[in-house]
């Protein structure tokens, strides 16, 4: 049995992800229009005709070209600028400079929630400080387009990066803590509110065995279509979508060879362990009437143990840090008497062909 723990590249980012209970981020999407003299338009098609801007002094001889964008991975999407004529007249770059660091062209960035404190720290010299531990207090986005009329008016087209929160639907099981979700949601920010460089790295899983990025992204979302991408690999008994921050673990019998979540063997060695105590009428009568609905009430998710018995795959991290040793055993905690925990140690077994996992 080979464990493999997906790694991040360098300092792994110390960061408590909110549940599925949590709310979403203040004020996300964030809204930009009183802040910059642009707004875009999304239309439904490229064929679509452009509504007519409204006659006012910044608008009135407004001329706004359909454009298409095009970024890996996102649903593309026709829009216009507006105003178009004002949006055109900006000098187009290849990137720009805040506090001494320069940012291109499909670059990540943080941006700040708080504006005026960027700039209040840009004017005082201070180069802008991103914490580990406060990622997810900056929305992030990737730069399609920088256009400018001077040193003070500097406007960054960006797609909006979501964390899982944010989305319909909210974070999943499967949603690791540093993950992100790819959008075309479209905006025009102004420099002055970027705060750094995000590295941010499209997770493929292709491989068994890679090494996850600190920020990454699987999924997309569609902001026509308010749809998320199920594009994910699907794997072990459960056929599952996998949390890049949680144990993966290989069969290496032949005719099984699955990868398969640690959960997963932990909850089928319990099963196990559940179903051998009511046998041994070690089981109270009310727990082993639950324990006869077994496989049936097993399939709508129903676990007779839960709150009963607990249990834990024993691994320890090599060197590096880089893979987990599994010791192909499962330590069991009956927590039913509060006083006294009985503990047992059974063998690791697949789940799909029922053959004990060895050591890695």
């Amino acid at each position: 049995m080979a464990g493999v723990k997906r790694r991040r590249d360098g300092t792994v980012p110390e960061m408590t992800p909110p549940s599925t209970e949590d709310e979403a981020n203040d004020a996300f999407p964030p809204n930009y229009t009183a802040e910059v003299p642009f707004t875009i338009e999304i239309l439904k098609s490229v064929d679509t005709r452009p509504k007519k801007a409204k006659k006012t002094k910044t608008a009135a001889d407004d001329h706004s070209d359909t454009r298409v964008q095009q970024s890996e991975g996102v649903q593309p999407i026709p829009y216009v600028v507006r105003p178009g004529t004002l949006w055109d007249s900006q000098k187009k770059y290849k990137n720009f400079v805040v506090s001494d660091n320069t940012f291109g062209i499909n670059d990540y960035i943080y941006v700040n929630h708080n504006v005026a404190a960027n700039i209040a720290a840009a004017e005082a010299g201070q180069e802008p400080s991103i914490k580990d531990d406060d990622v997810q207090d900056f929305w992030i986005a990737k730069v399609l387009e920088i256009r400018a009329s001077g040193s003070a008016n500097v406007y960054i087209r960006v797609y909006w990066m979501y964390w899982p929160q944010d989305i319909p639907g909210g974070r999943k099981s499967y949603h690791g803590k540093s993950e992100l979700i790819a959008s075309n949601h479209m905006d025009i920010i102004d420099a002055m509110t970027v705060a750094g460089k995000a590295e941010v790295t499209r997770f493929e899983e292709k491989d068994d065995e890679p090494t996850v990025p600190d920020l990454y992204w699987r999924q997309t979302y569609d902001t026509v279509t308010n749809k998320v991408s199920q594009n994910l690999r699907r794997g072990c008994v459960c056929s599952g979508f996998h949390n890049p921050d949680k144990l993966l673990i290989h069969c290496e019998e032949k005719e099984c060879d699955k990868w398969l979540h640690e959960d997963c063997i932990v909850e089928y060695a319990l099963d196990q362990e559940w179903e051998r105590l009511a046998g041994g009428d070690q089981v109270a009568s009310g727990d082993r009437k639950e324990s006869k609905l077994g496989k049936k009430a097993g399939k709508e998710g129903f676990k007779p143990w839960k709150g009963k018995l607990t249990g834990k795959l024993e691994a320890e991290e090599v060197e590096g840090g880089e893979t987990k040793t599994i010791s192909g055993k499962i330590t069991i905690t009956d927590i039913r008497n509060k006083k006294k925990h009985q503990m047992s140690t059974v063998d690791a077994v697949c789940p799909n062909c029922h053959v004990a996992l060895s050591p890695a």
